[in-house]
């Protein structure tokens, strides 16, 4: 009985992942660092859905936290026919004002844990179509101040699985890349949005929605998912303007966001 695996799946998107994917009758294979909200969300799809929903703490951002969980998926010859990888952390600010462990934390999660739990997920899959759902971020486009290391990192993702893509295009394996933009996925996202104003309210699509859509996208294959017209857009006036103006913009408008939520 071959399982759909979601990382990061008691965040805000995660969540609705879950959601999405229970009411397409998919069975579920949970993880993220919270026992009890772990417990509670695959308690209530299991009863809602009538699905079989299994669930396991796990702090990405630790190596060996990861490797006890793939051994335990291993041992207990868990499969998979899906992985959606939702996992992130997000932290604006200044470089230089940032620690050590906001900088190792952030990569260790958004890239490092990202492809380790991708090659091991690919190493457990049925011999039916695999479909791996990767959420980057469309500050992963751009070279952004503010959120540097952040999009950097989202960068790192997009690269990666577009590059991945051609290399498993004749194994069954379909790849698909949710790039959204501001998501309000938590009170803090909430928070920058409001400060923005008008102009940020634009880009932001409805967590559930956004799940929903993504896993019709993947369903016919569709390579990159950019959930909403004004992002389209963002994304492609974006690339025709210069680097260096791009930053200029993306630097004024991060740093009033960071002045306006304070």
């Amino acid at each position: 009985m071959p399982y759909t695996f979601i990382s990061g799946a008691t965040g805000g998107l995660g969540k609705a992942f879950a959601v999405a994917c229970a009411m397409r009758g998919e069975n579920l294979f949970l993880t993220s660092t919270k026992q009890d909200k772990l417990a509670l969300l695959a308690e209530s799809l299991t009863h809602a859905y009538k699905i079989d929903v299994k669930y396991a703490v796990c702090d990405m951002a630790i190596d060996t936290e990861r490797n006890d969980l793939i051994i335990y998926l291993k041992q207990d010859g868990f499969t998979f026919n899906k992985l959606i990888n939702t996992v992130g952390f997000d932290h604006e600010g200044e470089f230089l004002t940032l620690n050590n462990d906001i900088i190792r934390n952030l990569i260790r999660v958004n890239v490092e844990s990202v492809i380790d739990i991708t090659y091991s997920i690919l190493n457990l899959r049925t011999s039916q179509k695999f479909t791996i759902i990767t959420v980057s971020s469309l500050a992963g486009e751009f070279p952004m101040p503010y959120k540097a290391l952040y999009s950097s990192s989202k960068r790192m993702l997009t690269n990666f699985f577009r590059a991945f893509a051609y290399e498993v295009k004749d194994q069954n394996i379909s790849i698909t890349l949710l790039t959204p933009a501001t998501i309000p996925t938590n009170p803090q996202w909430t928070k920058n949005i409001e400060a923005v104003g008008f102009s940020s309210l634009l880009s932001v699509k409805n967590v559930g929605i956004i799940a929903y859509k993504t896993l019709l996208k993947a369903d016919k294959g569709q390579a990159v998912y950019i959930p909403g017209f004004i992002n389209k857009l963002a994304d492609f006036f974006g690339k025709l303007i210069p680097v260096r103006f791009m930053n200029k913009i993306i630097y004024n408008r991060c740093k009033n966001i960071s002045e306006k939520s304070k």
